[in-house]
């Protein structure tokens, strides 16, 4: 089973007619009213699929949107099999920052900017939030609920190519 959350990205063209295949996207409170059956509305925040069962969750540049990331990364683990990968892509380019900025505090009720707002295209012609700038603590973040997780970086003729991470993180147990 395969779970990809987000409407855009390289790989949904490929995997879109697998029987196994799930999309999804987060729809705001007033736009629920467009999430269809094949793109129903999740929350990476609090997923409703069941423990354990997925074998691969990929994404593309979706969790420095999440509002409370740490929460997404535990509920993508949560969805894993053991020994399944959640193979995703953030903002990421060499040279790597050490930590991670956080740029809006969610702690309360409503978000508190701690720097100037800043927005990427949400793959459905609007603009998303962006909440963090990773670093390369991102690891550490996923290696604290239990993945193991490692940087992939490409080696091609394409120096801009060379400058993109993707994230691999493996669910053992």
């Amino acid at each position: 089973m395969i779970y990809e959350p987000g409407t855009s990205g390289a790989f949904r063209r490929y995997l879109r007619d697998f029987p196994h295949y799930q999309q999804s996207s987060f729809y705001a409170e007033d736009e629920r009213h467009a999430a269809t059956a094949q793109v129903p509305h999740e929350s990476l925040e609090k997923l409703t699929f069941s423990p354990e069962r997925f074998d691969l969750v990929l994404s593309s540049d979706i969790l420095e949107h999440v509002r409370r990331p740490l929460l997404a990364i535990r509920e993508m683990y949560r969805v894993l099999r053991p020994g399944g990968v959640n193979l995703f892509t953030v903002p990421l380019q060499e040279p790597l920052r050490t930590k991670t900025v956080w740029r809006v505090d969610t702690a309360g009720e409503t978000d508190q900017f701690l720097l100037p707002k800043v927005y990427h295209g949400n793959g459905r012609g609007g603009r998303s939030l962006v909440y963090a700038d990773y670093g390369s603590d991102l690891l550490d973040m996923l290696r604290d609920v239990g993945y193991v997780a490692g940087f992939l970086r490409p080696n091609t003729a394409s120096t801009l190519a060379n400058r993109i991470v993707t994230v691999m993180a493996i669910r053992i147990c």
